[in-house]
């Protein structure tokens, strides 16, 4: 009894420590008016698969806005969860950057998220929403740098652009080149993700495999045209 009341007590301080965070010092990112792909402009040096544990996570997806705006903790499935961390070669610098992938429990939508050490072409977050349904896979919207954008299907708007819009480019078939995921992909993540079924596959091996999923081997890229952001 008295180990649950702790137990009660301790989740109780993470909550309100976690919202404070929340609250109190969630970075403000500026919104971008370029068509960018933060994959395109770096090479992967190293990674490493986090086992992360179900009280690390809930504290991840209180203390970010994104992830807690997409998939609240008691709606995770957390035997469906994957963090890996990567060096990037960004330019001459180097950067890292940590993707976290999520699976609700209704198995109908995932939540993929990359956030970079330092902003890569502008990108410090880029959030994506996959939505599963008659076993396929379809990314249903983005998050970039805490700006919502919906991509409701995989079409390219970009060439119909007007003055006061900039286009958004996405792979919205990641992973989708199975032939190149083989080449492309570290050993690890076939043990991480190879035995999953798809589409349940899909956010693991973009998750551990990020960089080939979202440029080298993705199947088909689209474009959105949204609104330019004008600053005060």
């Amino acid at each position: 009894m008295r180990r649950r009341a702790l137990l009660g007590i301790f989740v109780i301080l993470l909550v309100v420590g976690a919202y404070g965070v929340y609250v109190v010092s969630y970075p403000q990112y500026p919104k971008i008016n370029k068509c960018v792909n933060p994959f395109r402009e770096v090479k992967p040096i190293h990674q490493t698969q986090e086992n992360w544990s179900k009280i690390h996570f809930i504290f991840a997806v209180l203390t970010n806005r994104d992830l807690l705006k997409l998939a609240k903790p008691w709606n995770i499935d957390y035997n469906l969860t994957w963090v890996s961390k990567f060096k990037l070669q960004y330019g001459k610098e180097q950067v890292s950057m940590t993707a976290i992938a999520i699976v609700l429990k209704n198995h109908k939508r995932a939540v993929v998220m990359y956030k970079f050490s330092k902003p890569v072409d502008g990108v410090y977050t880029l959030t994506k929403v996959l939505s599963f349904s008659n076993n396929t896979a379809h990314v249903t919207s983005m998050i970039i740098n805490g700006y919502e954008i919906q991509t409701s299907s995989c079409v390219n708007e970009c060439g119909s652009c007007n003055i006061l819009e900039h286009c958004e480019s996405y792979c919205c078939e990641p992973c989708a080149n199975t032939q190149c995921m083989a080449y492309c992909a570290a050993p690890g993540c076939y043990l991480a993700c190879g035995w999953l079924p798809y589409p349940i596959a899909l956010p693991c091996w973009m998750a551990c495999a990020g960089f080939c999923c979202e440029y080298v081997c993705c199947g088909q890229e689209g474009g959105k045209c949204v609104p330019n952001y004008i600053g005060p």
